[in-house]
């Protein structure tokens, strides 16, 4: 720990990040948690279409075997959503790993804790050389201005300041997407007048859609509050680093980086379509940010 990267050029960090063996290991990272996210929403889609047509087909049909086989069917799909759930976690740890091993190689760090070996990083690169990997250059902020240590934190800043703001916006909608299925289910039921069995059988089918978004709820607060942790890590890092040497501010870095790591592989997955809502306005805030420590 505390071993000092010292590279001539100071925008090596920079420019490292967008060489080619560093680009198929942010690839590689996208397409694991891609596969995270396909593998958690499969339930959550069945579960919706489900609500739905069993919604439908109980208000139409006061069969005791339909609203019977109903509840039955939802019970199977939590066992189902439990299944995508662990397999899911899974492929989001090995996304963790592969986006470590890129920051500890981008910032020279000296550690080994949740990074690949050098067989797993071809193993999990291979796949992805021929893909197009301009989508992944400048994964951080252009900070050459400052020295190599606090060009490391300031990426590291940038990485948990970025995700705590995605997470919160990802919160509340969670919390309105649960807040208009309930209003909706209550809707269908009164204007179909449905009986207090065919309303039952609604709100079975719909338990694991609650289930999903009341735990994405829980999850992400949590989330939320390992994140506050972190920042009360790097603003005492902030405080105090003029008191560091360089050796002991690396130390620092180090330690913060593996924290950044423990939160990633047990962070909620948030999906594509909502980052891409946010990644030019957050994108531009932080390159904004990188420009401040230029003009200083």
């Amino acid at each position: 720990m505390g071993v000092i990267f010292r590279p001539m050029d100071k925008k090596f960090i920079y420019k490292q990040q967008n060489k080619r063996d560093m680009l198929l290991l942010l690839m590689a990272q996208q397409e694991f948690y891609n596969k995270a996210k396909k593998i958690l929403y499969i339930g959550i889609i069945l579960s919706t279409i489900g609500t739905a047509a069993f919604a439908v087909l109980t208000t139409k049909c006061s069969s005791d075997t339909v609203n019977a086989l109903s509840i039955l069917f939802s019970m199977i799909l939590l066992a189902v959503n439990f299944c995508c759930g662990i397999i899911s976690n899974n492929l989001k740890e090995i996304g963790a790993k592969i986006q470590q091993t890129f920051d500890v190689k981008l910032y020279g760090m000296h550690m080994n804790f949740g990074i690949l070996n050098r067989d797993d990083i071809a193993n999990v690169t291979a796949d992805y050389a021929s893909l197009d990997l301009k989508k992944v250059e400048n994964w951080y902020s252009d900070y050459y201005s400052l020295s190599i240590s606090e060009q490391i934190f300031h990426c590291q800043q940038e990485n948990i300041r970025w995700d705590g703001k995605l997470r919160k916006n990802y919160l509340w909608f969670n919390i309105a997407a649960c807040m208009i299925l309930s209003v909706a289910i209550l809707l269908i039921a009164i204007l179909a007048k449905s009986s207090l069995f065919q309303f039952f059988a609604m709100l079975a089918w719909a338990i694991p859609i609650w289930q999903f978004f009341l735990n994405q709820c829980k999850d992400i607060y949590c989330d939320l509050g390992t994140l506050k942790e972190l920042k009360n890590e790097y603003e005492l890092i902030l405080n105090n680093k003029v008191n560091y040497s360089d050796s002991e501010l690396y130390a620092q870095l180090e330690t913060l980086q593996s924290f950044i790591f423990d939160h990633r592989k047990k962070a909620v997955l948030i999906p594509n379509w909502f980052y891409r809502c946010f990644q030019r306005k957050f994108q531009t805030h932080e390159d904004a940010i990188a420009l401040q420590h230029k003009k200083k």
